[in-house]
C-alpha cells in the first residue's frame, strides 16, 4: 500500500475507534468544571483565568466558542479532543517520516492510532490531547527548513503553552534541531521562548499569588512510581490505569501488565542507546536520520524525565496526562526500536518487525475495544431523577458533586409533567467561588459555618423539600464537618428526612418540608 494511503488508513482506524467513545459516559468532575468554565461570558472567563483558574487561554476560549454556537453537550465539549487525537496521527507520523524514515512513520501512526492513553484522552472535554497535538505539530514544522520551520514552529509553540503551562518545559527543545548550526539553533529556540512568553508571565503571576488551583502540581507519589505508571499507561495492552478508573477499566493479568511495558521500554532504549563500541555496527542497526535519535532524546526528557527531576525537589502530579505530549515521542521511539531488534531475530527483519509491531497495535486495538464495550454508570441521571421524584424546593450541593450535580440539571431533559429542580446552591460557601476545589480550612471550621448555614437556608423556601448531595466517605454520609452543620440546621427547621439515595460514590438526602413549630431559623 502506498506510504500515504496507509496513513491515511491509519487516520481512519484512529476515527473509528474513538468516535464511538465520543457520548459514552456522563461528563465527569473535570470536564463538569471545564463546561462550567467556558460557558460563562467572556469577561467572566478572562477574570477567572487571571484569577482563581491556573490555566491559558486558548482551549476554554475556542470551547467558549463552540458552547455559544452549539450548547453543552458532551458531544461539543469533546470535539476539539477528538479532533485533535485524529489529526495526531499524521502530524506524528510526519515527525517519524523525517526523524527516522517511511518504515517507522507507518509503525507510529497505527501505534498513535490504537493507543489506548492516547485515544482515551481524545475523547475527554480537558485540554491535553489538543496540547499533545500542538507540541507534535510544533516539532514536525521545527524540522522544515528557512522561515517556515522558525516562525511556523514559534507559532505552534505559543499555541501549545496558551494551552497548557506544562508546554513551557519544551520550549529548549530547538537546540536539538538536526541539520541547523548553533545559531540556526538559538534563533529557533528564542522564537519559541519568545511565543511561550505571555503565558510564562501569567503562570509566575499565578504562583506569586499562591492560586488554589494549582494545586494539581502536589502529589503524594513517588516521582518513579508516577514515570513508570505512565509508562505503562502509554504502552499497549498494559491495562487502564486507576486514574481513569472513572469511565471504566480494562484489566489485564499482572503479568501482562509488567511485561508489556518491559517490552516497551527495551524497544525505546534500544532505539535510542547508541550501539556499544565492542558491537559491530551492522548488529546495531539505526532507522534514525542525522539527528533524530538526539531530537526525541530532548522530547521524552523535556516532557517526562525534565518533570521527574523537578519532582524530586518538589512533588509533581504524574498521572500521564501532564505527559502526554511526550507519549507521540515514545511511539516514534518504539517504532525505530522494533527495527533494531528484529536484526538479531533469526528470521527476516521485515517479517520480525511487522510481527511485533502488529502484536502491539492489535493489543492497543484491543484494549480499546474491551474499553468501548463496558459499562458506564450513570450517578448523576440517577441523582437528577430522584431530585424530579421529590420536588424539592432548594437543592444544595456539597465538596464535588457540584459541577456534575449542576451540569446533569442543565443538559439532561426535563420529564413531562415535571418542574425542573433549581440550580444547586454550593456548601461550604467557599466552593462558590471555585466548585471544583474544597478549601479544608473553611470546609471543617464547624463553628465559622453555623451562622452561614442559618444564613442560607434563610432564603430558602420552608414548605417544601430540601435536597442535599454529598460524596459518600468513610465516615458516612455526614463524614465532613461541613456536611454535619448544613445536615442539623435542616433538622433544626424541624424538617424530617424523608428518603437517602445513593448513586455510586455520591448520595442524596431529602428533608421535607419545615414544621412551623420548629424553632428554626
Amino acid at each position: 500500500m502506498p506510504f500515504c494511503a496507509t496513513i491515511l488508513a491509519a487516520t481512519l482506524l484512529a476515527l473509528g475507534v474513538r468516535l464511538p467513545a465520543l457520548t459514552l459516559g456522563e461528563v465527569w468532575l473535570d470536564e463538569a468544571c471545564t463546561a462550567e468554565l467556558a460557558g460563562q461570558p467572556w469577561s467572566a472567563l478572562l477574570d477567572a483565568l487571571l484569577g482563581s483558574e491556573a490555566h491559558p487561554p486558548v482551549y476554554y476560549g475556542l470551547l467558549h466558542a463552540l458552547i455559544t454556537a452549539f450548547g453543552e453537550s458532551a458531544v461539543v465539549l469533546r470535539l476539539p479532543s477528538l479532533l485533535a487525537g485524529v489529526l495526531l496521527v499524521p502530524v506524528a507520523a510526519s515527525v517519524a517520516h523525517r526523524l527516522a524514515g517511511p518504515r517507522p512513520a507507518v509503525w507510529t501512526a497505527l501505534l498513535v492510532a490504537t493507543s489506548p492513553l492516547l485515544g482515551y484522552y481524545a475523547v475527554e472535554a480537558r485540554h491535553y490531547s489538543l496540547l499533545t497535538l500542538w507540541i507534535t505539530a510544533a516539532v514536525a514544522v521545527l524540522l522544515r527548513p528557512g522561515v517556515v520551520g522558525l516562525v511556523g514552529s514559534a507559532l505552534l509553540m505559543g499555541l501549545a503553552a496558551g494551552t497548557h503551562f506544562i508546554a513551557l518545559f519544551f520550549v529548549p527543545l530547538p537546540l536539538l534541531t538536526p541539520g541547523l548550526d548553533a545559531r540556526g539553533r538559538l534563533l529557533r529556540t528564542g522564537a519559541w521562548a519568545l511565543a511561550a512568553s505571555p503565558s510564562l508571565v501569567l503562570a509566575l503571576g499565578h504562583l506569586g499569588r499562591g492560586t488554589r488551583n494549582l494545586a494539581w502540581l502536589g502529589t503524594v507519589d513517588a516521582p518513579l512510581d508516577a514515570l513508570w505508571r505512565s509508562l505503562a499507561a502509554a504502552s499497549p495492552v498494559a491495562g487502564w490505569p486507576r486514574y481513569l478508573g472513572h469511565l471504566g477499566r480494562v484489566g489485564v493479568p499482572d503479568v501482562v501488565a509488567v511485561l508489556v511495558p518491559a517490552l516497551v521500554l527495551l524497544l525505546v532504549l534500544l532505539a535510542l542507546l547508541p550501539a556499544p563500541r565492542r558491537v559491530p555496527i551492522p548488529l546495531w542497526p539505526s532507522a534514525w536520520q542525522p539527528g533524530g535519535r538526539s531530537l526525541v532524546v530532548g522530547w521524552l526528557g523535556l516532557g517526562a524525565l525534565l518533570p521527574l527531576l523537578v519532582g524530586l525537589i518538589r512533588p509533581l502530579y504524574l498521572p500521564g496526562r501532564y505527559e502526554l505530549a511526550a507519549v507521540p515521542a515514545l511511539l516514534v521511539a518504539l517504532a525505530c526500536g522494533l527495527s533494531t531488534v528484529t536484526a538479531w531475530l533469526p528470521v527476516p527483519t521485515s517479517r520480525a518487525a511487522g510481527l511485533l509491531g502488529a502484536l502491539l497495535v492489535l493489543g492497543g486495538l484491543a484494549s480499546v475495544s474491551l474499553w468501548l464495550t463496558l459499562p458506564r454508570p450513570e450517578h448523576d441521571r440517577a441523582l437528577v431523577a430522584a431530585l424530579y421524584r421529590h420536588g424539592p424546593g432548594a437543592v444544595f450541593c456539597t465538596e464535588l458533586t457540584c459541577p456534575t450535580l449542576a451540569y446533569a440539571l442543565r443538559t439532561l431533559p426535563t420529564p413531562e409533567g415535571f418542574d425542573r429542580p433549581p440550580a444547586p446552591r454550593p456548601w461550604p460557601p467557599s466552593l462558590a467561588a471555585h466548585r471544583c476545589w474544597v478549601d479544608p480550612a473553611a470546609a471543617h471550621d464547624a463553628g465559622a459555618l453555623q451562622p452561614k448555614a442559618s444564613a442560607l437556608l434563610a432564603e430558602v423556601p420552608q414548605d417544601a423539600p430540601a435536597a442535599v448531595a454529598v460524596q459518600l466517605r468513610p465516615g458516612g454520609i455526614a463524614g465532613w464537618a461541613h456536611n454535619r452543620v448544613l445536615l442539623g440546621a435542616l433538622e433544626a427547621q424541624g424538617r424530617p428526612v424523608i428518603a437517602r439515595e445513593q448513586a455510586g460514590s455520591r448520595g442524596l438526602v431529602v428533608f421535607g418540608p419545615a414544621t412551623p413549630s420548629a424553632g428554626g431559623p
